[in-house]
């Protein structure tokens, strides 16, 4: 006797055969007529269209609004409070209409993927899609990058600290730090601890930090929620100069630096170009992999939407 594997399966073994086949018959499905009165959608639409009263009022509505907003805009206060434009706004908005149809153009011909039956090929592109993907057609064949490195912060109005400076920049200024502290969301105890776990650095009050905390001990409380209530909040903190000197000792011989020569071939893009010759601890350099996405990890058999 099988077992069925399914409650689809147990229901079907358990239910009665049929005794015989029911011949099925194809009817046509009935066309009802509108009742008298009735209004279809179709029209609906064709009588608003012509209700010119309804739709000024929405055009006034709508151009309220807008100025409301504009109004309210968060560059307000750098506008100019005179009536009459100067020939610096007149440029400005000018210099603005210029990039958005540049910008368009680049979405539909550059980078865009336009829709269609063909199997996508390997010049295909997608805006908005995997940067690496796009680097090259973006250093070759953008106007728009061109005039952005141009501009004072490469055209950036937004921009975090950390994305200012390589990552080698930073962990060596950290270290001049003394109350920087660590947190892991799972004790550090083996190679897939090092590789499942987030890290989160922090400068706290010593004072309010609780004493020798281990984040390579298998009592270490840290997990992905309790640091976030106050009972645990200030009992996950490890110190950062005294996690370097635990992680050496962990986990000798693993994650040393590789020498590297610096090169008239280095990076150009950023303010320090050979930031990478900076030698790092290996809970630095550990720490490191952890921050900078690589082209692997980018693009591995094992990075899947649930990855």
């Amino acid at each position: 006797m099988t077992v069925a594997d399914s409650p689809k399966k147990r229901k079907r073994m358990g239910s009665p055969l049929p005794s015989r086949r029911k011949q099925t018959t194809h009817v046509e499905p009935k066309h009802l007529d509108p009742a008298p009165g009735f209004l279809t959608a179709r029209d609906f639409f064709d009588s608003a269209l012509g209700d010119t009263k309804s739709i000024n009022a929405y055009s006034s509505k709508h151009a309220e609004l807008l100025r409301k907003e504009d109004e309210d805009a968060w560059d307000r206060e750098s506008r100019p409070r005179t009536t009459s434009r100067s020939q610096h706004d007149i440029d400005e908005q000018e210099a603005a209409i210029i990039i958005r149809a540049i910008r368009e153009y680049e979405r539909r011909v550059v980078f865009g993927n336009v829709a269609s039956e063909a199997i996508p090929g390997e010049d295909t592109r997608d805006m908005g899609g995997q940067f690496l993907t796009n680097k090259q057609r973006i250093d070759n064949d953008s106007e728009l990058f061109r005039i952005a490195n141009k501009v004072p912060k490469g055209g950036l109005l937004h921009l975090h600290f950390n994305a200012e400076l390589h990552p080698e920049r930073l962990l060596e200024r950290a270290r001049s730090i003394d109350n920087l502290y660590i947190r892991s969301i799972r004790p550090l105890l083996t190679a897939s601890d090092l590789k499942e776990t987030e890290m989160v650095l922090n400068v706290l009050d010593p004072d309010q930090v609780e004493r020798d905390v281990d984040i390579f001990s298998e009592d270490y409380p840290g997990n992905a929620t309790n640091w976030k209530t106050e009972e645990w909040k200030w009992r996950v903190w490890m110190p950062w100069k005294k996690f370097q000197l635990d992680f050496e000792q962990r986990f000798q011989g693993e994650y040393v630096q590789p020498q590297h020569t610096v090169t008239s071939t280095g990076a150009t893009c950023c303010s320090e170009p050979f930031a990478d010759s900076i030698s790092l601890s290996p809970a630095e350099f550990w720490l490191k992999s952890k921050m900078v996405l690589s082209e692997k990890e980018a693009y591995d058999f094992g990075q899947t939407v649930n990855g």
